[in-house]
């Protein structure tokens, strides 16, 4: 799985680690952005290249589901 552009545009669900907090940002926010801090808990949230494939992945299989 790649940083799929054809994601660009969708709403993605990340948890902050800390508090749970989800976040709702496109694919492309979270394909360029590499930290960012929790509007809950002010928790810097890094996130790397394969925390990144994650992300795309589990939206794509998300997205997969509401197809089928």
């Amino acid at each position: 799985m790649t940083l799929s552009p054809s994601l660009y545009d969708d709403i993605f669900h990340h948890p902050c680690p800390s508090c749970g907090e989800k976040h709702k940002k496109t694919g492309r926010w979270f394909a360029i952005v590499a930290r960012y801090h929790c509007l809950n808990c002010n928790a810097e949230i890094l996130l790397k290249y394969p925390q990144k494939i994650a992300i795309f992945n589990a939206h794509s299989i998300l997205k997969n589901k509401e197809v089928s």
